[in-house]
């Protein structure tokens, strides 16, 4: 019988390149980082030097997307540090919002990525 590498994730992940503004909790210290990739349960961040954050650490993650016309639409999420791999970062979400100029959408735990 062949052995097969199967990667065992909970959820598809999505490229997605966006600058991050991320705040340590409960410092408050903000950093950026850059967004490698997102599933419905969590983004995979890449920081420009080695951090000192550890599994269980909990922070908060925002970035824009381009929306109609220019205008940004905001996502943020609180999340917990699930793994640390030099400067990159996995994460999963807890609570998370998309957030325009006009409204905010909760996303409930049955929010799918297209």
């Amino acid at each position: 019988m062949a052995y097969f590498d199967v990667e065992r994730r909970r959820q598809p992940r999505y490229p997605l390149a966006v600058e991050n503004q991320v705040e340590l909790e409960p410092s408050g210290e903000r950093l950026r980082a850059m967004t490698e990739n997102i599933s419905e349960c969590g983004v995979l961040l890449r920081f420009d030097r080695e951090v000192a954050l550890k599994v269980g650490d909990e922070l908060r993650c925002e970035f824009a997307l381009d929306h109609d016309e220019g205008q940004p639409l905001h996502y943020w999420s609180r999340c917990r540090v699930v793994r640390v791999e030099g400067t990159r970062v996995a994460v999963d979400l807890l609570s998370r919002q998309w957030q325009s100029p006009e409204t905010t959408v909760p996303l409930s735990s049955g929010w799918t990525l297209p």
